[in-house]
């Protein structure tokens, strides 16, 4: 699975608060800035976590390991992050492994004890 470099940022203005823009056909505000958050240092460390070797979707989890590399911010924005990006890394599919019958086998060991007429037996 492949995801597009994803930038933190958003702007959000709309057309129809630019009247001018929308009439001439942008989608966007003139000179339009977008604002950055106290994520972007860790936008890539965190699609790495969510969707490298060992995925981690877990906000709790990784609000405590960028909170370790440094961040500031809160979870609100760390979970608005992550939205997106969940819903790509369920799409990955776990490839199975099988091997043809007689190859393989698996057992199950346990062991209980019972007393019947006051003799234990370990089965």
């Amino acid at each position: 699975m492949e995801i597009d470099q994803r930038n933190c940022a958003c702007d959000r203005a709309r057309p129809q608060d630019h009247p001018q823009a929308a009439a001439q056909g942008s989608t966007s505000a003139p000179h339009a800035a977008q604002i950055s958050t106290k994520l972007d240092p860790f936008c890539e460390y965190l699609l790495a976590r969510m969707v490298g070797e060992d995925p981690v979707s877990n906000a709790e989890v990784l609000y405590d390991e960028v909170r370790e590399l440094g961040y500031g911010g809160g979870r609100s924005i760390l979970k608005e992050f992550m939205h997106p990006v969940r819903a790509l890394a369920k799409e990955k599919a776990t490839v199975r492994f099988e091997t043809p019958p007689g190859r393989q086998a698996q057992v199950d060991w346990a062991s209980s004890r019972s007393t019947v007429a006051n003799e234990s037996r370990v089965s």
